[in-house]
């Protein structure tokens, strides 16, 4: 190879690597990003992300470094990442905020929103989102969309074009207490309808009394009907109204459990003894007191056997106390979980109810049925559960084992 060819090879191998280095993230504050914005007439885009997000990190290795991403955004963009937890100090997230990670925003060369979306994207997905969002404009349409909610009557079409389109992406701290004063708007036939229920379902996270929360409890009966008492509305107010001391344990907060349960006490609802009893059990299995927990299990779905949702609530909290990493398995106890799980499927066949019978039967050392029920969880719909609930179980992960 002559002295001519080698340099031209040279710079083609050069010429390579530079067209394969993907984004080139601008390395600074925000605020001088927005400069070099409009300095240079460009558009912003903004990954915000967190150190310990799976999806961002699997953009940044995948996504970000493909060369036609790289090339179309570096020749449109003013590119930035913004880390959500160590950089919550910046002036982007007093205007835009993230409830998911990765967010991705795409903004003008003066800073407005012109679209965001939440997930991972590969790189072809990447580019024809962001052709979506050069055509979007997000601000003036919330302005438009503001402008209706203050002057026009507010139904249940304002209210979301409003509220749960634009606010909920633009200021989310600002959702609840749109939503409160919304349904402080309503008549008590509009607060019974299936619109309102749909509305209210979205608050259940934290509960307390409040118009909304209590709207909710006063008016249940009537909207189980609407939904044909739906399993995933007892499994949300069983989350709400159990799992929040589950979740205060885990972050040591005594003071939480001490108001949840003062909350608990006062609470005047037909249905409030299924959950007082609910958090009792639970407080049995925390203490891995499982003979009188597995026992309670069954007098409780017993007692209470026209609210078969239980049985799948009290197995999930048997299986993340990690009640089934136990070498020692106690036979007897064995026996009544396959019990227990056969009751749940017999409720209703779906792909989480087969793999608690699987767990159940692994439990017990046969390995061969577990493994049959396993097998069979394609075959049955969902709900199912995440790839985490494996590690607290002994059986193989087959999404891991077998991703494609």
């Amino acid at each position: 190879m002559n002295k001519k060819i080698r340099i031209a090879y040279l710079l083609l191998l050069i010429g390579g690597m530079i067209n394969a280095q993907g984004i080139e993230f601008f390395h600074g504050k925000y605020e001088d990003a927005l400069k070099k914005a409009d300095r240079e007439k460009k558009n912003i885009f903004v990954d915000v992300y967190t150190t310990w997000c799976g999806p961002c990190k699997q953009m940044s290795k995948n996504t970000f470094t493909d060369a036609e991403v790289g090339k179309y955004f570096n020749e449109n963009f003013v590119a930035i990442k913004l880390d959500a937890e160590n950089e919550v100090d910046s002036p982007f997230f007093e205007k835009y905020q993230a409830s998911a990670y990765p967010t991705l925003f795409w903004l003008d060369s003066k800073g407005d929103i012109l679209d965001q979306y939440s997930g991972y994207m590969d790189p072809k997905a990447l580019i024809d989102r962001t052709n979506v969002a050069l055509k979007t404009n997000i601000m003036a349409d919330y302005k438009a969309a503001e402008h209706k909610w203050n002057t026009e009557k507010r139904d249940f079409d304002i209210y979301q074009g409003y509220v749960m389109k634009y606010v909920n992406k633009l200021n989310r701290d600002q959702v609840f207490p749109l939503t409160v004063e919304f349904f402080e708007g309503l008549t008590e036939e509009e607060k019974l309808s299936q619109e309102a229920y749909g509305i209210l379902m979205m608050f259940t996270r934290n509960p307390e009394h409040n118009i909304l929360f209590d709207t909710l409890l006063k008016n249940w009966k009537h909207y189980m009907e609407l939904v044909n008492n739906d399993p995933e509305a007892w499994r949300r107010m069983y989350t709400a109204l159990v799992r929040k001391i589950a979740v205060a344990r885990a972050k040591k907060d005594d003071e939480a459990i001490e108001q949840h349960l003062k909350f608990m006490e006062d609470l005047n609802w037909e249905y409030k003894d299924i959950f007082v009893e609910s958090i009792d059990l639970e407080n049995l299995i925390n203490e891995k007191k499982y003979g009188l927990a597995i026992d309670r299990m069954f007098e409780l779905t017993e007692e209470y056997k026209d609210y078969p949702f239980l049985y799948k609530q009290y197995f999930y909290s048997l299986v993340v106390s990690g009640y089934f990493l136990n070498d020692n398995v106690n036979m007897e106890q064995a026996n009544k979980l396959i019990e227990f799980t056969r009751r749940n499927a017999k409720f209703k066949a779906t792909q989480e109810s087969m793999l608690y019978m699987a767990i159940a039967y692994a439990n017990k050392g046969d390995y061969k049925t577990g493994y049959e029920y396993l097998a069979s969880l394609g075959f049955y719909p969902k709900p199912m559960l995440s790839n985490a609930i494996y590690r607290f179980v002994k059986l193989p992960n087959p999404k891991k084992e077998f991703p494609w």
